[in-house]
């Protein structure tokens, strides 16, 4: 629920424990109510993450300039499809090879962190790393969560720099 329709409410309530609301006010109220109440189906859910499984796949073909294709089955970079093992983003050939990364996409507003881990780690291809991709209604703009390590490792583009135990 938005700031704004939070403070809405609340100024709803206010004036209802002032005998003050209008009828339609108090209908309005919950209306909102009951429908910010009713849990998401699974088909809108599935939707929201096979979007954000679609926006990191034309992310990373922008980044790395391999093209990517909805649905084509021949694009290097690829969507999985819903209820499918494995991986959210297929990358193959030069996709992988530029961009090394098993990757995991969640766009929910919570989840539990050690657990969305430890699926990243049980898809993983030998030789990645993992890699989450996360966004919410709070978070506009996807964020990556992975290992501190692999990230240096990457970004310096050595391998093992982080052996200090």
């Amino acid at each position: 629920m938005s700031k704004d329709k939070e403070k809405e409410l609340l100024a709803m309530l206010r004036a209802l424990s002032e005998g003050t609301v209008a009828e339609k006010d108090l209908q309005n109220m919950i209306q909102y109510l009951e429908k910010d109440l009713q849990p998401i189906k699974v088909r809108s859910a599935k939707n929201k993450g096979m979007k954000l499984q679609q926006q990191t796949c034309r992310m990373i073909s922008n980044a790395s300039g391999i093209p990517y294709t909805q649905g084509s089955d021949d694009s290097l970079i690829q969507s999985r499809p819903s209820g499918q093992h494995g991986t959210d983003v297929i990358l193959l050939g030069e996709a992988h090879t530029v961009f090394p990364f098993s990757i995991e996409c969640k766009k929910t507003e919570s989840f539990s962190l050690p657990a969305v881990i430890e699926q990243a780690k049980a898809n993983m291809k030998q030789g990645d790393d993992w890699m989450i991709i996360h966004a919410n209604s709070k978070i506009k703009k996807p964020v990556v969560i992975m290992e501190f390590e692999a990230f240096l490792n990457h970004y310096f583009k050595k391998k093992d720099i982080c052996d200090v135990d």
